[in-house]
């Protein structure tokens, strides 16, 4: 969970993280480059507002060409709404883990273009050809959390 986790910004207020992507099944950091920045090479990816994160065949342990270098991007909103956006050739797979589809409804395709936004526990898959082999967590903090806390 992203909560109780944050950083000093330079204005000396408290930032909270809104969304947390985490490893569920055959994922990793991005495992391309040795020059990559320290904050895509380990998981969980923590994004705060404004922030985007791109997710791509190279985040996942066995590694397809059928999934883009940029497959698709996580974003937070500056209203803070945890967006998912597929960039890649093929469609990015996406379910929602809604407590009536327990543990995990059906895989669903987001094609190239295409925005939905997250809620907490969604799972997103970068291999539409076998979507159970790399798959994302999403961990979003409420929004009514996070506005409680800057009204702190």
């Amino acid at each position: 969970s992203v909560q109780g986790v944050g950083y000093e910004s330079p204005q000396g207020y408290l930032e909270q993280p809104v969304l947390a992507l985490d490893g569920a099944v055959g994922v990793t950091g991005f495992a391309y480059s040795m020059q990559a920045h320290d904050r895509y090479l380990h998981l969980p990816y923590v994004l705060r507002l404004g922030e985007e994160q791109v997710l791509s065949r190279w985040n996942m342990v066995r590694q397809k060409l059928t999934v883009s270098r940029e497959q698709c991007k996580v974003a937070v909103a500056a209203d803070g709404a945890a967006l998912l956006l597929s960039t890649g050739r093929g469609p990015t797979m996406w379910r929602s883990r809604a407590a009536s589809e327990w543990p995990c409804g059906p895989w669903n395709a987001l094609y190239n273009g295409q925005v939905r936004v997250i809620e907490d526990g969604d799972q997103l898959s970068l291999d539409c050809n076998d979507p159970d082999d790399a798959v994302f967590t999403c961990h979003v903090q409420q929004q009514q959390q996070q506005q409680q806390q800057q009204q702190q």
